[in-house]
């Protein structure tokens, strides 16, 4: 669920947006505009009625990009998509790691418990 206000996201976007040279993280904020906020940032050209704003779960779309095919500027993503859904703390502990512990971390933080029907081979030989 998302977290933030739009004041919230327009300042971290104005943050970002120097910092991220290919736009993998800025970009992400502006998803979660809405059209008032998002106008300024915009292109010209583009319209309201061109402008959807994304209903999707920022959370959710962690869990799935962890999921899959990890690939370029998807630390990027991750990292605005966790600021987005208000994981902080998570972030914090983020800070300084490499690509590969940042999924590492991330990975666990959103790990389901899976179920298993292990059968207990010693028991089931009678011994």
């Amino acid at each position: 669920m998302l977290k933030r206000t739009q004041t919230e996201i327009k300042a971290r976007y104005e943050s970002r947006a120097g910092a991220d040279p290919f736009w993998y993280e800025a970009h992400e904020y502006l998803k979660y505009l809405t059209w008032e906020s998002a106008e300024p940032y915009l292109s010209e050209g583009i319209t309201e009625r061109d402008w959807q704003t994304t209903k999707d779960d920022p959370a959710k779309l962690v869990e799935k990009e962890i999921r899959g095919k990890v690939g370029e500027g998807s630390i990027e993503r991750i990292t605005a998509w966790l600021w987005l859904a208000g994981e902080d703390g998570l972030l914090s502990k983020l800070a300084g790691k490499s690509d590969k512990d940042v999924l590492k971390v991330v990975s666990a933080h959103f790990a389901k418990p899976k179920a298993f029907n292990v059968k207990d081979e010693d028991n089931e030989s009678g011994a």
